[in-house]
Order: structure tokens, then C-alpha cells, then sequence
């Protein structure tokens, strides 16, 4: 059976490394029954052709980039014209009419977490704009066959949601890519280390709920109230550095935008991870985290605590001083304390199921569906 995975709507941040990691181990699993077609982003594909993903497997391969709104006219049959089902490993897309099984990955902040720090916090105006397009987003989802999220607790939420709530809902657990356990395989970068300073950093986009300006206000406030010296550092694209205030420019440093075997030597090169983000649904900076045996500081609001549960250090996102205060407690901690938290946290994300497990997950869902209309 014709089946097409569909990564042409992810550009950045994690569904990036999701779509990476899962089709990277599919191109190491066999599937005789099926003949499957990929559509790539320029993104996700640049980060399979570093890892040496096996691509020869598939039927075919096609690179092509679809933003937004736009996939409403996208006629994906074009891509795979005898498909049975399409995957899109994290949408919404926006299919008007489909003649296939359509399968999507959900992670839609604003849908799971309709009431949350960041829209209590704009104008309006904007808040408006947030509202009508959570609204169509949600039509859309309806157009599906079957969602996936990633946490239960998030299977709860969608539940609730009035629009949603009869939708076919299953769970494959968020987890990491195998490159974390594996040195030979990271590519190195040159981040300096100053035994004097503390690393501070953050793999994200510059999305306005991402609240990353409140970092340089953090860096200030860690010399300026608890004595500790920082350096801070960033993962931006050059639009997104030259958005940024005069500032946090003078603030931070920016690497630019990574591929995924450059991840894990970036968490290398860090004394701590601080993610005060608003609003968030799935975030794979966390378990990544830990794995790397990294302090990691996180917003105390319930999409973190979905995820991390007591292994995360909570913060205020609104408030910088309270931000720095938990740093500076962190490291005020015992080296046996501090290492004692780590282990704990690495722990935790090692009883995860594996990114070949989650790859079979996300396959096992696809074969029976497909076996329902063989």
C-alpha cells in the first residue's frame, strides 16, 4: 500500500527534530507491505542527509517547502497518486477536500491550552487574531482521520475541547533522538567555556510566547543581585537575532540556527537551559536536557508540568529576578546535591520509550488504519 509522510510544514523548533529522528529510524526498518513516500521540508531533509539516514529505502523522495496557510492549495495527491493514507508527523494542515486517510501528529499550544499565560497577557487586538485563528485551526483538525499527541495528560485536554472531543486520539510519548547517547556522532561547536562565568542557554525559536528577552534581564539581574557572572547563549535564525532588542543583542550570543547533531554539544557547553516560555504543548528541550545531565529551569505553568513533573526547576516567566534567584540556588546547592538532581532527571527520561519505539508506535498506527479499508 501507498502511503505519504508528509514534513513539508515544519521549518524550525522541535517538530523539526521529531520529524528527524522518527524518519531516520525508519530508514534503518522494513516495511515490505508498504511503499512510502516522504515530503520534506528543505529543513528536515538537511537534517536526515547529516545524519546519514538511509533515504534509499523509500519509494521517492521530494523536497519541497509549504508554509502555513498555503497547504490549502497543496494538492498532495500529486505527490503520491495511488496513496491509501497520508501522515503529517505534526500539523494542522489545511485540507479543504481529501480522498485519503489523513493522520496528524497535534501540537497546537493555543487548541490544548486555551487559557494560558501569554493570551491573558496581550492586547485585544491580538488577541482576537489568536482566537479566530485557534478557531480555524480547530475546523480544521476535525478534518482529520486521527490525531497523535504526545502525552496523556494532553489526550485528556483534547477530550475536554468541545469541537474535539469525538476525534480518535492516540499517545506515542515524546522521547529523544539516539544521537544523544551516542559522542561520535555529535558535531562539535566552538562555544567557549570561562571557568569564571556560567553558561546560560536556549534552543528555541523567537516566537513572541517563547518570551526570550526576559534572558537578558536575567543575565543583569544574576550579576546585579547574586553576584554570578554569565554568559548567554542563543539558537536564532538572522531574522530572528535581528528582531531582537538593541538589548539582548548586547546581551547574547547567537549560534544560529542548529541541526540536529549539533544539539547535543550545545547542551554540552552549558551550565544550565532556561526555557521561560508562555505557552507550549510539546517541547523536546526538557528531556533533552536531562539526558545531557543539565540543570534545566522551566516556567511553572501546566504545560511543563505535563511534561516534567517534579524534574524540572520552576520559575516565574514574568519575573527575572525570581528567575535568577533559582539559578543562583541551584549552584549554591552541594556538588553531591547538584549531581544527585541530575541523575535523578536523567533517570526519569531514560524510562521514556526510545526513538525506535516511538517510530513503531507512529507505524503500528498507520498499518491499522490501513488494514481497516484494505
Amino acid at each position: 500500500m501507498s502511503v505519504l509522510i508528509n514534513c513539508s510544514n515544519l521549518h524550525g523548533g522541535g517538530g523539526v527534530s521529531v520529524a528527524t529522528s522518527f524518519l531516520d529510524c525508519l530508514s534503518r526498518q522494513y516495511f515490505s507491505e508498504l511503499k512510502i513516500t516522504l515530503l520534506l521540508s528543505s529543513k528536515v531533509h538537511s537534517n536526515l542527509c547529516q545524519l546519514n539516514a538511509n533515504l534509499g529505502v523509500f519509494e521517492k523522495i521530494i523536497v519541497e517547502d509549504i508554509y502555513g496557510w498555503k497547504s490549502i492549495f497543496a494538492n498532495y495527491r500529486k505527490y503520491a497518486s495511488d496513496m491509501k493514507l497520508m501522515f503529517t508527523v505534526f500539523g494542522p494542515i489545511y485540507i479543504l477536500r481529501k480522498d485519503f486517510i489523513h493522520i496528524s501528529g497535534i501540537a497546537q499550544p493555543y487548541i490544548i491550552y486555551p487559557k494560558n499565560a501569554y493570551i491573558s497577557n496581550v492586547f485585544w487586538g491580538t488577541k482576537f487574531k489568536i482566537l479566530l485563528n485557534t478557531f480555524l485551526k480547530t475546523l480544521f483538525v476535525l478534518n482529520n482521520d486521527t490525531i497523535i499527541v504526545e502525552r496523556e495528560k494532553i489526550k485528556e485536554r483534547i477530550k475536554k475541547n468541545y469541537f474535539l472531543k469525538n476525534l480518535e486520539v492516540f499517545t506515542v510519548s515524546s522521547t529523544i533522538h539516539s544521537i544523544y547517547k551516542e559522542k561520535k556522532r555529535w558535531k562539535n561547536l566552538l562555544i567557549p567555556k570561562k571557568t569564571r562565568k556560567i553558561n546560560i542557554g536556549l534552543i528555541a525559536r523567537n516566537y513572541p510566547h517563547k518570551n526570550i528577552e526576559i534572558l537578558a534581564n536575567v543575565k543583569k539581574d544574576l550579576f546585579d543581585y547574586f553576584n554570578i557572572d554569565s554568559n548567554l547563549f542563543v539558537t536564532l535564525s538572522n531574522d530572528e537575532w535581528k528582531k531582537t532588542s538593541l538589548f539582548f543583542k548586547k546581551s547574547a550570543t547567537n549560534i544560529g540556527s542548529l541541526l540536529l547533531d549539533q544539539c547535543p554539544s550545545f547542551y554540552e557547553s552549558m551550565d544550565a537551559i532556561v526555557m521561560p516560555t508562555l505557552l507550549e504543548s510539546f517541547s523536546s528541550i526538557p528531556i533533552e536536557t536531562m539526558i545531557m545531565e543539565k540543570p534545566f529551569f522551566g516556567s511553572n505553568l501546566d504545560f511543563m508540568k505535563d511534561v516534567c513533573g517534579k524534574h524540572c526547576i520552576y520559575i516565574d516567566p514574568f519575573n527575572s529576578r525570581d528567575i535568577a534567584y533559582r539559578i543562583s540556588e541551584f549552584f549554591k546547592l552541594s556538588e553531591i546535591k547538584r549531581k544527585n538532581w541530575l541523575n535523578d532527571a536523567k533517570s526519569f527520561v531514560n524510562q521514556l520509550p526510545n526513538a525506535n519505539e516511538r517510530c513503531h508506535n507512529y507505524m503500528n498506527i498507520i498499518i491499522s488504519k490501513l488494514q481497516k479499508v484494505d
